[in-house]
This record gives C-alpha cells, sequence and structure tokens, in this order.
C-alpha cells in the first residue's frame, strides 16, 4: 500500500430518522396520515439508537428498553406499504444495524473476537499493543480500542515502512466494520434468529 491513509472515526451514528422534508415532496406527498404518526413516533427514539451506537448506552439484551422500543417503531414504519423504495433500504439498513446493536454483547462481540483473533493479534502486535479480547467489551469499551488503535497506527505510519504496517491496515478495516456495523465484518449469520 502506498500511504495508506488512516482514519480516526468518531463514532458517530449513521444518518438515521431523516426528518420527513429531507424525503423529498413526492415521497412526503404520496405518505398516508397513519404512516407520517408512525414515521414521527420512530424519529422520537432515535437519540436512543445514537447513543446506543456510540457506546454510552449498553445493550442488556434482546429485550433492552430504549433500543427495543426504537427497532419496534422502525419496523412499524417498514410495514407500510406507502414508502418508496430507496427510502425503505435505508430504513432496512438501520434495522440491520440496530439489531447487531441489540445483540452487540451476546453475540456480536464475541464472534467477532472468535472469528478475527488471529488478524487481530498480528495487527496489535506490530503496533506494540496488547490485543483487547473484544468478546468482553461492551461497545463503548471497543470503541475507545479502536481508537487507540488508530492513533497508534498514525503514529507508526510515521515511522515505519508500509510493509511493516500490513497486518495492521487489515486490523483497521475490521475495526472500522465493527464501529460502523458492517455486514461485511459482522455478518447476519452472527445475529440470533
Amino acid at each position: 500500500m502506498d500511504n495508506p491513509q488512516v482514519t480516526t472515526f468518531s463514532a458517530q451514528a449513521p444518518t438515521t430518522a431523516p426528518s420527513l422534508s429531507a424525503w423529498g415532496s413526492e415521497t412526503r406527498q404520496a405518505l398516508s396520515d397513519e404512516t407520517r404518526r408512525d414515521i414521527k413516533a420512530w424519529r422520537s427514539a432515535s437519540d436512543a439508537f445514537r447513543s446506543y451506537f456510540r457506546g454510552q448506552s449498553i445493550s442488556t439484551g434482546p429485550l433492552d428498553g430504549p433500543l427495543t422500543d426504537y427497532l419496534a417503531r422502525l419496523e412499524k414504519v417498514l410495514g407500510h406499504e406507502d414508502l418508496n423504495a430507496a427510502v425503505r433500504e435505508q430504513l432496512q439498513h438501520d434495522k440491520s444495524i440496530s439489531l447487531r446493536l441489540l445483540h452487540y454483547n451476546a453475540s456480536v462481540a464475541p464472534r467477532f473476537a472468535d472469528q478475527y483473533r488471529e488478524v487481530l493479534s498480528r495487527g496489535f502486535t506490530v503496533l506494540g499493543l496488547t490485543t483487547p479480547d473484544f468478546a468482553t467489551l461492551n461497545r463503548g469499551q471497543a470503541n475507545e480500542q479502536i481508537d487507540l488503535f488508530n492513533t497508534r497506527l498514525a503514529q507508526a505510519m510515521n515511522a515505519h515502512h508500509d510493509r511493516d504496517l500490513l497486518p495492521a491496515y487489515d486490523v483497521r478495516e475490521l475495526l472500522t466494520g465493527l464501529r460502523h456495523l458492517w455486514t461485511r465484518v459482522v455478518p447476519d449469520a452472527w445475529l440470533p434468529r
């Protein structure tokens, strides 16, 4: 890799719960009053989603109040036939992330740690860091470790040849995927059925 960029990601939640005005006039006009009410109710729960996404709130399981409420409201919106395909696709993406958050401690974190243990170990070791046990870290703690890793990688890029850091670049991709709950890093198969 020639001069790869290290990006330190803040734990920003994906764009969720857009206002109706952001959906365009044709979309707004096509929505029933009931759909509009359900969208408003879903949007009112989006602060809880962002808090869980950032790791400020910790999911205690699939019956966790605010996050479960957010997901239930989102599923109710998805049940409306008057949503256009683009909006439905974005909401399905948000649902996918919500499910990963809901099962983060019980399923996602342990499977991530197990699946990528060797790659993580090589990448952290090349930077002189102890590999954290992601299986035991809650989302907030994992985000802290990701930030630490990205900071150390940025520092190392100034002192090492790119070839020496190849294992760290692989880990950076995995950690970014964990932070953003990308399906290519955290597949659907890891979620309970």
